[in-house]
């Protein structure tokens, strides 16, 4: 069950995308773990904290968000993906998770997060 002011794990590799996000998220009344820009920080920020939920960029400079989006999943935490490309490869084990494409909006990211339980009726 979320907490009153639910904790989202952001990965994002652009510096500026990355504090747009948290400051988007802390307008949603979240409280922000990261930003995280590689798989490895992501990780270890996970090694010591659970989230509520994660913002995951797919892709992350030559690699792909996959080991955190398992890492996620395996502690039952839902998360949406975000990318600026218009046609992305999903991995098929994470179809579900809802799709934000870059830009992303404040408008976004609350139908995000009200899609996977996080806030109600979008913020």
């Amino acid at each position: 069950m979320p907490r009153s002011r639910p904790t989202v794990l952001v990965v994002e590799d652009d510096a500026i995308i990355a504090l747009d996000m948290k400051s988007m998220l802390e307008q949603c009344g979240c409280v922000v773990m990261g930003p995280a820009s590689s798989i490895e920080r992501a990780l270890t920020l996970l090694e010591s904290e659970t989230p509520d939920a994660g913002v995951l960029d797919i892709n992350l400079r030559e690699e792909r968000i996959w080991p955190v989006a398992r890492a996620l999943h395996e502690r039952g935490t839902p998360f949406v993906l975000a990318s600026g490309y218009s046609r992305v490869e999903v991995d098929p084990a994470f179809q579900s998770a809802p799709l934000l494409s870059k830009p992303v909006l404040i408008s976004d990211i609350r139908r995000g997060l009200a899609r996977i339980g996080i806030l109600k009726d979008g913020g």
